[in-house]
């Protein structure tokens, strides 16, 4: 019997401070959390979406680890590189739900940074029921809105087909004996 299982995915607009309002880092002490989504040292954010740093010209490269979570909880962090010579934004390629550090590293920072949001998100990861002998697959997307980039994101491999599986459990037991 089939499963179906639909996710529907509306962002906000992106917000440059939503997470950490300007302020200049100093290397190993963390940002202070006072953007338009935070509350109690803490921005929540509308959905799990891409993270945005927005920085200024530095004369070295630094870097911006954050930590936060996704939409299931799971605790997530990265690390972003940020260059010297020119000011510019920086995104993560894993999106939060929540940011709870923005930890500034690579020596005296001279340029003010904020912490916000742009306009990509993702949806949990779904499980597929690989018990089920012969199961279909689909997929549809609607997308909507202003944004000037939409992107469908999709895992790469094909499931495994229920014979190869099968080997595998075979082979795998043969090995534990």
């Amino acid at each position: 019997m089939a499963r179906p299982v639909t996710y529907t995915k509306q962002l906000a607009p992106a917000i440059a401070n939503s997470v950490a309002g300007s302020q200049t880092p100093v290397s190993g002490t963390p940002l202070t959390i006072n953007g338009t989504a935070a509350s109690g040292g803490v921005a929540t954010l509308d959905t799990q979406r891409q993270i945005v740093v927005n920085y200024g010209v530095e004369a070295a490269q630094r870097t911006m680890t954050l930590t936060g979570a996704t939409d299931t909880g799971a605790q997530i962090s990265e690390t972003l590189t940020i260059p010297s010579g020119a000011s510019g934004t920086v995104a993560t390629q894993q999106s939060f739900r929540t940011v709870t550090l923005a930890l500034p590293g690579g020596g005296g920072w001279s340029a003010a940074v904020t912490v916000g949001t742009n306009t990509t998100g993702s949806t949990p990861w779904v499980l597929m029921d690989e018990a089920i002998s012969n199961f279909n697959l689909s997929l549809a997307a609607i997308l909507t809105g202003t944004a000037s980039r939409k992107r469908q994101q999709s895992a790469k491999s094909k499931p495994p087909r229920r014979s190869s599986l099968q080997a595998w459990r075979k082979d795998w037991r043969r090995s534990i004996r």
